[in-house]
């Protein structure tokens, strides 16, 4: 299966992601759930991994 391409870029040696937050990931006051935040970094650093050319797969074995 062939990957997406990456979502972010570099700009720089730093690595941009935008990611759009939705409803179901805010509290009833309408902020980001503490927990979604370690999902939103998860992301972002898959995608960096991806934008720079590392397969995530290869690097586990």
């Amino acid at each position: 299966m062939d990957a997406l391409p990456p979502v972010g870029r570099f700009l720089g040696q730093e690595h941009h992601f935008v990611l759009r937050v939705y409803f179901e990931d805010t509290d009833l006051t309408s902020v980001v759930y503490h927990a979604n935040y370690l999902r939103f970094m998860e992301r972002a650093r898959s995608d960096m991994l991806l934008a720079a050319g590392i397969d995530q797969r290869a690097a586990q074995e």
